[in-house]
């Protein structure tokens, strides 16, 4: 029994942007590649992965008598179908990763190939993000075949229905090693407290996104189990709304939070202060970003601003994910010292999201992370216009983007300083004010030895047999 801080919400991998809806995905998704608890990227349906000379293109050829948990057989048509879905869907909140996509095609029953528009040398990674989970071509359009999907992973969905509780067995047909368990539950408890109690009596085995302030609480039986996440906690603006679409304000809020408070209050001292981009676990991080608070700075940067003779704003969190609740308490104390008062708004993941969605959130408390360490994936969620409209800040500058499009198709010495641009971008456009880097806290109480042996933000990590 896993607890999550809030329930599935969906299984379209295309739609899914919450941390519970990427894991239940993840236990059941077949992708062509995989990675695991570090980060690593290595062959899943695909056997390999090989780039034409003029890198323009790709084939894959799949490993053999591969087969979806029902049972069918899966092939390059499967593949086909999926992809361009992820392609071509307008609702696809990750289409900035597949931008350099420009047809996906069968070479042959047992081979994929993906011509390209430009260069993509991490294209490997980006099949192995759970936005590229194979299902059957039959119903890979359907909606309605997400209520109950069929794929190709470790797990099926035995049962959901849209509630609390998502249920799983192990999938027989899975082409790799085995997990030990043979089944799962996942359910919604959006309280920290109670994951932490459930876990310690043994009503739940994992409680996955903990509180830091809660820590203490994991006491024997139960155990912490501790990750470095490549992501981090942000204050995001809507760019488009007043008062923030004005640059002064936005750069006023981030000189006057006070994030060595933040990491000391929200997260115990087991974090950093971030205000560059990239975090420290991720290529690009530039230790030399000032983090410090500046006062003096704030309150110049408000002179000739809606916020000059102060503001009021609502700040949108959730308890749900750990931390929120502790940082927005920093943060409207931090603001008030500059004359902006927020009205704190504390929603459950589901509807956050919802609204976040649909533009109608003025300032938010977000965590955004990748599953690897390459910048495709924290591009297209955090900087780029796409589905998740940069982090939810709707922020788009044409600069930023022509810097995406650069490292998207770059590697080495090229990549290392079109990242340091990106940096240096987001520090002097301020579209949003990082905070601190992701630490993710857990508890484990386990009837087996191993059956779970750690979860990050978007994978459950099993004992095999």
């Amino acid at each position: 029994m896993l607890a999550e801080p809030a329930k599935v919400t969906t299984f379209d991998p295309i739609l899914a942007y919450q941390s519970t809806d990427l894991r239940a995905i993840d236990l059941i998704g077949g992708r062509l590649f995989s990675y695991d608890k570090d980060g690593t990227v290595g062959p899943g349906l695909a056997q390999s992965g090989t780039a034409a000379p003029d890198q323009l293109s790709w084939t894959f050829p799949l490993r053999p008598d591969l087969k979806f948990s029902d049972g069918s057989a899966l092939t390059a048509t499967d593949v086909v179908a999926s992809l361009e879905r992820v392609r071509t869907d307008p609702t696809n909140v990750y289409s900035a990763l597949t931008s350099a996509w420009k047809l996906v095609s069968a070479v042959d029953p047992q081979t994929v190939r993906i011509d390209l528009n430009v260069p993509s040398p991490k294209l490997e990674s980006v099949l192995s993000y759970p936005v590229t989970t194979i299902v059957p071509a039959a119903h890979a359009a359907d909606p309605k075949f997400y209520n109950a999907p069929v794929s190709a992973g470790m797990f099926t969905l035995a049962s959901w229905g849209g509630g609390a509780e998502a249920k799983f067995v192990r999938n027989e047909n899975y082409w790799g090693a085995k997990p030990i368990v043979k089944n799962i539950t996942m359910t919604g408890v959006t309280d920290n407290s109670t994951r932490i109690s459930q876990v310690r009596s043994g009503q739940v085995n994992f409680a996955a996104d903990i509180s830091p302030s809660l820590i203490d609480q994991v006491t024997a039986p139960a155990k912490l189990v501790t990750a470095q996440l490549r992501g981090f906690y942000s204050l995001v603006p809507n760019n488009t709304v007043a008062p923030f679409n004005d640059f002064g304000v936005r750069k006023a809020i981030s000189l006057a939070v006070d994030r060595d408070q933040i990491n000391k209050i929200a997260w115990h001292g087991k974090s950093q202060p971030l205000a560059g981009f990239w975090p420290p676990n991720v290529d690009g991080y530039d230790k030399n970003v000032p983090t410090g608070r500046d006062l003096d700075g704030a309150k110049a940067a408000l002179r000739g601003t809606p916020c000059e003779q102060g503001c009021t704003s609502d700040l949108y969190f959730t308890s749900g994910y750990p931390g929120e609740p502790e940082m927005a308490t920093v943060i409207k104390q931090n603001l008030a010292d500059i004359g902006i008062t927020l009205n704190l708004q504390n929603l459950d993941p589901t509807t956050l999201y919802s609204r976040l969605a649909d533009g109608k959130v003025p300032m938010t408390i977000l965590l955004v992370w990748d599953y690897v360490n390459q910048p495709s994936g924290l591009l297209n969620y955090a900087l780029q216009q796409g589905g998740s409209q940069a982090n939810f800040s709707f922020y788009n500058s044409p600069e930023m983007n022509q810097l995406i499009d650069q490292a998207n198709q770059q590697s080495g010495d090229q990549l290392k300083e079109t990242l340091a641009k990106i940096d240096a971008l987001f520090v002097k456009d301020v579209p949003y004010a990082n905070l601190t880097p992701y630490p993710s806290f857990s508890a484990a109480n386990l009837p087996e030895q191993g059956l779970v042996t750690e979860s990050d933000s978007a994978t459950y990590v099993f004992k095999l047999q």
